[in-house]
């Protein structure tokens, strides 16, 4: 009987999920095509205010869409989602955010969680999920930085493909942040899991060892509009979280930690490709800030009992 009820929950809350992604990511596509045709015919001052319309009329349905996804994850999953957050967030300034990568589920919980609180998160991606169907295509017209996966053999071959790359990314960011947005970085670049930590040799007990290059190029494509970091923490009451786990109502309690850092104060911008004191020292100054998240994910296992104090 439970593990009918599990499947019930499960296949509910993939249903609401697909029609919240699919009719809204329909709906943005029709804009923006209508946007893309009155480029080629209307005038500026015309195009001019109703582009604004219709970028009201966009930033409304991704709100909607995030709220919706509050209501999935707390109403159909049974999620407790405990938000430990600065009083001091708006919608009024752009941030830089940095987390660490749980799951495949995190940014459903950065959505719904930050939505009403900052401006629009724009995610950094993994090229390969472009092709995913609905998704891919909802996050490309979301305006997501999709970033390709670098083979050594390329980089080799053709040196410069990387600076390419960075040049291409700091021009998106460049292009998002005209108002105010909020850039996700994973800075981790990859899922956490037990075994990577052992072969990447890291210092961390709960989480993989951060690469600062993607985080130190937002800051810089942004400045100095980006006013202040924004490191978010989750952390989940179950070691391995899946989309499974999560729409079927085994996941009960998410933590979700911010605390914000001051941009120009600990002065983190810099050109990290070529500035090589910038590049060690911002290094550290990340490192130290993992060791901190290192530190509070440690502290929340012991109080849910799943480690052992010490």
């Amino acid at each position: 009987m439970l593990v009918l009820i599990k499947l019930f929950r499960y296949a509910v809350s993939v249903v609401a999920c697909a029609l919240n992604l699919v009719i809204l990511s329909s709906i943005v596509f029709v804009l923006c095509t209508v946007r893309f045709c009155l480029q080629m015919v209307l005038g500026t001052k015309i195009l001019s205010y109703l582009s604004g319309v219709l970028d009201q009329v966009i930033d409304g349905l991704i709100c909607l869409h995030s709220c919706n996804l509050r209501r999935i994850l707390q109403s159909l999953c049974g999620v407790d989602l405990q938000c430990h957050l600065p009083e001091s967030l708006s919608k009024e300034r752009s941030y830089v955010m940095v987390i660490n990568h749980r799951s495949q589920v995190d940014i459903l919980i950065i959505l719904a969680v930050f939505y009403d609180r900052i401006p629009d998160v724009k995610f950094f991606l993994k090229q390969s999920l472009f092709w995913a169907p609905f998704l891919g295509q909802f996050c490309y017209l979301m305006n997501y930085i999709f970033v390709r996966r670098l083979q050594p053999d390329a980089v080799r071959r053709d040196p410069t493909i990387v600076h390419k790359q960075r040049e291409k990314i700091r021009h998106q960011c460049r292009q998002l942040s005209t108002k105010p947005v909020t850039l996700a970085v994973f800075a981790e670049g990859a899922r956490y899991c037990a075994q990577k930590t052992v072969s990447q040799k890291n210092h961390f007990m709960h989480l993989l060892s951060p690469q600062p290059a993607g985080l130190a190029l937002a800051l810089e494509a942004t400045a100095p509009l980006t006013e202040e970091v924004l490191d978010v923490t989750l952390a989940y009451d179950v070691g391995f979280v899946s989309v499974w786990l999560l729409l079927s109502g085994q996941v009960k309690t998410i933590e979700i930690h911010a605390d914000t850092y001051d941009v120009q104060a600990l002065s983190l911008v810099g050109d990290y490709a070529k500035d090589r004191q910038f590049r060690k020292r911002f290094t550290e100054w990340v490192r130290h800030l993992w060791s901190r998240k290192d530190a509070l994910l440690h502290q929340i296992l012991v109080r849910s009992g799943r480690l052992p104090s010490t």
